[in-house]
């Protein structure tokens, strides 16, 4: 999360400066950018591009327990709140 705020902000900080601030090391962030995603955050990325489709696909009518009931009949198993996936949903705001 610290290097995804770093990448995000670095074009109006120093990447030194931001990472002194957060706690980390450059070397740590710069290593960051080079490794591939793990397989969670891959199978995290494809539930959310599918909650969106299916959520798109129903009209936007499908709220998060109808959106979950269409994954599951397609074979996605899992909890219903894995990985924020029902972020993907327009309007979908953390309070």
């Amino acid at each position: 999360m610290k290097f995804a705020f770093i990448h995000a902000e670095k074009a109006g900080f120093s990447v030194a400066a931001l990472c002194r601030t957060l706690g980390v090391t450059r070397q740590g962030y710069y290593a960051s950018l080079k490794r591939t995603p793990s397989q969670r955050l891959a199978r995290d990325a494809e539930l959310q591009r599918q909650v969106r489709a299916t959520f798109l696909e129903s009209g936007k009518r499908y709220g998060s327990p109808r959106v979950h009931q269409q994954l599951r009949r397609e074979g996605w198993q899992g909890q219903q709140t894995r990985g924020g996936a029902s972020d993907a949903l327009p309007g979908a705001e953390r309070s």
